[in-house]
């Protein structure tokens, strides 16, 4: 029973998401903002939403342990998984890129993170910092999208359909996608820290390693699906900003919401290694966006052979 939990969770995560990423994009499309913000904001948001269902219903349960270590989990597996798998299939173009000064407010958000947690909890007051921080890092984007004028006509999501398909730009379509995931989404984090919690009892396993593995893939499914389908069609523009978009949703205002519920205490050492590799990977992301040029797939090697790494950690 408890598997069943576990997948179905992470069916309707993953599906769900993928709805919302859909709709999200094609409503954004429709304003003519070009692939970086798109991938900053509204993919941002769509695919970390089960992050933050997640690390909601967690801490509503008393387990911000495990909504920390969703966090924690999700951000390195964005970078060393999610955009590590795809680009083992297909080469990464960025020659484009114009996404570095992103990466570095990431960063800085990061550290600041890393930082805070250092000090032992996050608070109240910790939370309405990163809110105002994510609040400030949006009214960035939507500036920055007023000023630009790009036109994108190539699709990321379906690949046999255009988003200038009259069908796909109907509202009503749209509309439809966003409900789905908005409402399909509690019902899998619902089904997945049911199936989680249970899963740490029957192994005596801690809520926070929890949170680092299983739930954290699982939360990432709509980064990765999202990624593969972007990265398949020389979409760099909108892989980086989706990726460094996620991580700062999940530090700036998944934190900081868990943490106005209930205090995020910083006790596991597992956490600690953790947030190692989560430097680690934002220093290996920092080696592929130095540079517009095309990534190629021994790129992807590392980044999963990184990732292996880290799951080996944190099963033994």
């Amino acid at each position: 029973m408890i598997l069943v939990q576990i997948l179905a969770g992470v069916f309707l995560l993953s599906f769900c998401g993928d709805s919302l990423v859909k709709g999200s994009v094609l409503a954004g499309l429709r304003f003519n903002i070009s692939p970086l913000i798109i991938g900053l904001t509204v993919v941002a948001f769509g695919t970390s939403a089960p992050e933050l269902i997640v690390a909601i219903q967690a801490s509503l349960s008393g387990l911000s342990g495990m909504a920390l270590g969703n966090v924690v989990g999700s951000n390195i597996a964005n970078v060393l998984l999610v955009l590590g798998l795809p680009i083992l299939f297909f080469s990464l173009d960025i020659r484009s890129s114009s996404s570095i000064t992103d990466y570095w407010i990431m960063f800085v958000v990061t550290i600041f993170f890393i930082l805070l947690l250092a000090n032992g909890a996050i608070f109240f007051w910790h939370g309405i910092i990163l809110i105002l921080l994510q609040i400030s890092i949006l009214i960035r984007s939507y500036i920055l999208a007023r000023s630009s004028k790009s036109s994108i006509k190539q699709e990321i999501i379906d690949g046999s359909e255009s988003f200038e398909d009259p069908k796909w730009s109907k509202l009503l379509k749209i509309v439809g996608l966003i409900l789905l995931g908005i409402f399909g989404l509690p019902l899998g984090a619902h089904f997945l820290i049911n199936g989680a919690v249970g899963l740490a009892q029957f192994f005596n396993v801690s809520e926070e390693v929890i949170g680092l593995s299983i739930v954290a893939v699982g939360t990432s499914l709509p980064e990765l699906a999202t990624t593969f389908a972007a990265v398949r069609r020389n979409q760099g523009e909108v892989v980086l900003g989706n990726i460094i978009g996620s991580n700062l949703f999940n530090i700036l205002f998944i934190v900081g919401v868990a943490s106005l519920i209930a205090p995020i205490n910083f006790q596991e050492t597992d956490l600690v290694q953790s947030l190692g590799y989560l430097f680690i990977s934002v220093v290996f992301l920092l080696a592929i966006v130095i540079k517009p040029r095309i990534i190629g797939r021994n790129w992807g090697a590392v980044f999963l052979l990184s990732y292996a790494s880290y799951l080996w950690f944190l099963v033994y």
